[in-house]
């Protein structure tokens, strides 16, 4: 039993088995790229999947995440009863630059928390697509997007490629937010929806923990202030860089600069005062005239 729903961007599908092997074959590109179709899909039961071209071949628990890029050869197996929840989504949105689209092929995801969190909201997309229970809004077609292409990017580059992707959503937290005195580490746990464990997790093995990114953020943005000309004061820098106090501001500057933070402004302002070193020109002497022109003055 097939159930179908067409979206603005994406078209959904829900599906109900019997034990059997879907093949998928080799398919000609088609001309126009916003035709390609990109399936993202998860089963409810185990299976196994395989890729020819590749060998590649992978057992997958209920739940997992399944990406087949346009014109993929594959053979998925179903040992049993199974329901399968699919979005098929044009390439040109899952991969803006076009390199997936291009690479025929299958994969299951990794049964990472933060995939396993996108595999249930796919299947409840979709189911909730082809049921018409709730209306699917373009923007929350936006959201589902968005979160397959971040599935696909963590796992392009193997296993490790997870732990770069969240270190990589944690600079780019700080960098927005670490002006603000209430980030931490809980907070950016929170809005990477993960546990303070988790993120934690993702640093072991690091020279820098969380709180240190932090610091190191708002400690190099106190020294561009400090850069500036005229007097400052170090409890308005300390409070634009997200400090608590003047006194954190300085302990966390001399830590990174080896000096005060004061010390370090009178040392630029005296640098920007000393007038430029004068190079003396040479002087140009007279050429002089050839004696025969000499003689002739005469």
């Amino acid at each position: 039993m097939v159930r179908t729903a067409q979206l603005a961007t994406m078209r959904a599908q829900m599906t109900q088995l019997t034990e059997c092997t879907v093949e998928g074959t080799a398919a000609n590109p088609a001309r126009d790229p916003a035709d390609r179709m990109m399936m993202a899909a998860v089963a409810d039961g185990p299976s196994r999947l395989k890729v020819p071209g590749s060998g590649a071949e992978m057992d997958c628990a209920a739940g997992r995440l399944v990406v087949v890029a346009p014109g993929a050869r594959f053979s998925w197996r179903f040992f049993g009863p199974v329901g399968i929840a699919a979005l098929s989504v044009p390439a040109v949105l899952i991969d803006r630059l076009g390199t997936t689209g291009r690479r025929p092929g299958a994969a299951a995801l990794s049964d990472s928390p933060l995939d396993r969190a996108t595999a249930d909201f796919v299947g409840q997309f979709a189911l909730d697509a082809v049921s018409g229970r709730h209306p699917v809004q373009p923007r929350a077609e936006t959201v589902v997007v968005d979160l397959i292409r971040a599935a696909v990017d963590r796992n392009a580059d193997g296993v490790d490629s997870e732990e770069a992707y969240v270190r990589a959503a944690v600079r780019e937290v700080i960098e927005r937010e670490f002006a603000h005195t209430s980030l931490s580490a809980a907070r950016i746990a929170e809005l990477l929806s993960m546990s303070r464990r988790q993120l934690y997790r993702y640093f072991e093995g690091s020279p820098e923990t969380v709180a240190d990114l932090i610091a190191a953020r708002r400690v190099e943005h106190a020294r561009e202030l400090l850069d500036a000309p005229g007097p400052v004061q170090m409890a308005q820098v300390a409070q634009a860089c997200g400090f608590s106090s003047a006194g954190t501001l300085r302990r966390r500057f001399e830590q990174r600069f080896a000096m005060a933070p004061r010390e370090y402004h009178l040392q630029a302002r005296a640098t920007r005062r000393q007038p430029p070193v004068q190079t003396q020109q040479p002087r140009r002497s007279r050429p002089s005239r050839p004696v025969s022109d000499a003689y002739e003055a005469i």
